[in-house]
């Protein structure tokens, strides 16, 4: 009995630590920041419902890059191909047949991949569909 409060302390350690990171990545700081993948574009590389963590990004990233974009001021996460001769990136979601066609939206690259954690974005998504309701 002694050993599963022990082990069921020690759990709960473990989730407050875990979510005050989760916590301190959704706002804007510069360490690193925590997304939730909200489409398939990525598959099977990434999920919906998956969390990710990127860091900043460096300039001049090398090809095969996983990058997350503003495109109009909504975040899109895929692999970086490469760049055209003016420095603008050429993107394309693993699970798509074409490359992405930007050029004429306001594009800039916010992050790049560091890890992803499979279907621990669903909690985060579910918490933001009750406010939403709530509101």
């Amino acid at each position: 009995m002694k050993f599963l409060k022990k082990v069921s302390t020690g759990f709960m350690y473990l989730l407050l630590i875990f979510l005050v990171v989760l916590a301190y990545g959704s706002i804007d700081n510069k360490f690193y920041r925590v997304i939730v993948i909200e489409g398939n574009s990525m598959s099977p590389t990434m999920k919906f419902g998956d969390l990710m963590v990127m860091v900043e990004p460096k300039e001049n990233m090398p090809a095969n890059t996983i990058i997350t974009m503003s495109v109009d001021g909504s975040l899109v996460t895929h692999r970086l191909l490469g760049y055209e001769a003016d420095g603008f990136p050429i993107t394309k979601g693993d699970a798509n047949q074409t490359d992405d066609n930007f050029r004429a939206n306001q594009v800039y690259i916010v992050g790049k991949y560091l890890i992803h954690i499979p279907y621990l974005g669903y909690p985060l998504l579910w918490i933001s569909s009750l406010a939403h309701k709530i509101v």
